[in-house]
């Protein structure tokens, strides 16, 4: 599960790794994708699961995973009527400030050792 909230924060936090998924899975709307990838870590989805404290490693990377959430809900409610995809999607600061949500929690698994075997794997 560590390995997944990795893989959906990198591509959420990176326009790059948008547009190689889209050219991988070209049919798939990607940032509803990612949302629903993302949906699985939320707190209300994800404390009623054994793995949670496994994986949400503290209070400062649940704070971000809420903020990113918050973004993402955000994104979603303002792109109601014209869900723009890769790479349009981009010009829509809604979805700028996902980005940056997304950053920042990524960020925040740097700071904690129990990430450590997965960002080396991940990024070498």
């Amino acid at each position: 599960m560590k390995r997944q909230l990795v893989d959906v924060l990198f591509n959420l936090s990176d326009f790059e790794a948008q547009e190689r998924y889209k050219e991988a899975v070209p049919f798939v709307h990607v940032p509803i994708e990612l949302m629903e990838q993302l949906s699985q870590f939320t707190a209300e989805r994800s404390q009623k699961t054994d793995w949670y404290e496994g994986v949400i490693a503290n209070a400062t990377i649940q704070e971000h995973l809420e903020t990113l959430e918050q973004a993402t809900r955000y994104h979603a409610q303002a792109c109601k009527k014209n869900r723009s995809d890769v790479p349009a999607v981009f010009q829509q600061q809604s979805w700028l400030d996902v980005r940056e949500a997304a950053q920042k929690a990524l960020a925040s698994l740097y700071q904690h050792e129990r990430y450590e075997d997965v960002l080396t794997q991940r990024f070498p």
